[in-house]
């Protein structure tokens, strides 16, 4: 039966490779989805560590955050970039679930991280998930809800429209534009409720700004946001 078992196991590696989750070619370390290379040139953030940290302070002013967080730095030719197209255009879904487990992970031993009520991923229009499968967003929030054991909720923020490109508009721009392509459904019962928002990537934090303008028309409600990275100049 062993050998058996063995043979069939080894007719899975030839046709279904386990290959490091972030660069896509070596093998994982033993009890990991990482590659020994990888797994050290991790760019991992100090977010969970520091409460005023860069992710926080674009929302200065802005947006009132109970918790703010990106668990990797994303720099041009960063070793994660393979790893996000990826997860966001090769349908390597797991790669959002795994990571979403490790900033569950961490946000679960972070000190001054006070657990919410209820995550939302940020949500995408429907032309784009049915293009896609999926919402990239929603795998690495599914991820967080399995580790932290806090309720996912897919339905009460949607988007109405699918907007095109935002790269030539200003934060402010952004902002206005992204806020009229979203729409709470069915806020009822949610008040006074701690929502955690959570994205694939940040870069000026204007998605996530406006998905929390949109969701403030709910009485009491309060915020903390997180995504997988957050983009760096250099």
């Amino acid at each position: 039966m062993s050998v058996v078992l063995s043979y069939i196991e080894g007719l899975k590696t030839l046709f279904f490779p386990h290959i490091c989750l972030c660069c896509q070619s070596e093998t994982p370390l033993k009890g990991d989805e990482f590659c020994v290379r990888c797994l050290t040139d991790l760019p991992v953030t100090t977010h969970f560590q520091i409460a005023e940290n860069d992710f926080v302070e674009k929302f200065y002013g802005r947006v009132p955050l109970e918790f703010g967080a990106a668990w990797l730095n994303f720099y041009s030719g960063s070793v994660i970039k393979d790893m996000l197209h990826a997860l966001k255009y090769r349908r390597k879904k797991d790669v959002g679930l795994y990571c979403g487990k490790q900033m569950g992970i961490q946000l679960r031993d972070c000190e001054f991280f006070n657990k919410p009520d209820l995550i939302i991923p940020i949500p995408i229009h429907y032309k784009k998930r049915y293009k896609r499968g999926y919402n990239q967003a929603e795998l690495i929030a599914r991820g967080i809800s399995e580790e932290l054991h806090i309720p996912l909720d897919l339905k009460l923020l949607i988007k109405t429209t699918d907007t095109k490109t935002q790269t030539k508009k200003n934060r402010k721009e952004r902002t206005t534009d992204l806020k009229e392509t979203l729409e709470v459904v069915n806020p009822n019962g949610l008040k006074d409720l701690h929502i955690l928002l959570v994205d694939d990537v940040m870069t000026t934090g204007a998605t996530f700004e406006a998905a929390a303008l949109e969701l403030q028309q709910i009485e009491g409600v309060r915020f903390s946001m997180v995504s997988l990275a957050i983009t760096k100049s250099h």
